[in-house]
């Protein structure tokens, strides 16, 4: 396919894979959406769902994406952090120069610099667009700052 890498990157072939939910009479039949909607959001989703509370004697790091999935939102997550990787918001994803690899996915000879795609434009992360938007390089690394010191 299209997607670069696989499984132990943080390419969109990493993470990147199709999300079937069927309820009838609830979620709207036949509905393609490409919000972000990670596994760690199925938790916090199906307790509300469920009708029950998140535990708040704990950090969950997933969101309700209740209003997504019955499709009253189209709109998913804000952003999503790549774990020592790199983090995406909106269409613009940024990886960092020592970004991890694991297992089959280790890649020696990818050049050890920032990196980022428009994945609207550039599903396959191909087009290394971060020295034409270094504005954004800078926001988005700013992003994995907060989200380093919050965690």
């Amino acid at each position: 396919g299209p997607l670069r890498n696989g499984k132990g990157s943080p390419y969109e072939a990493g993470y990147r894979l199709p999300c079937i939910v069927r309820w009838p009479g609830q979620v709207p039949a036949g509905r393609v959406n490409d919000a972000v909607f990670a596994t760690i959001d199925f938790m916090p989703t199906f307790a509300n769902l469920c009708g029950f509370e998140v535990p708040k004697d704990r950090h969950i790091d997933g969101i309700d994406q209740t209003d997504l999935l019955l499709g009253k939102s189209e709109v998913g997550r804000e952003f999503f952090y790549f774990n020592n990787a790199g983090v995406r918001k909106g269409k613009w994803k940024y990886l960092k120069p020592d970004a991890h690899f694991y297992g089959y996915a280790v890649d020696n000879a990818r050049k050890k610099v920032n990196e980022l795609y428009d994945l609207e434009a550039d599903l396959g992360e191909q087009n290394n667009l971060a020295n034409k938007h270094p504005e954004i390089v800078e926001e988005l690394k700013r992003l994995m700052d907060v989200i380093l010191k919050w965690k």
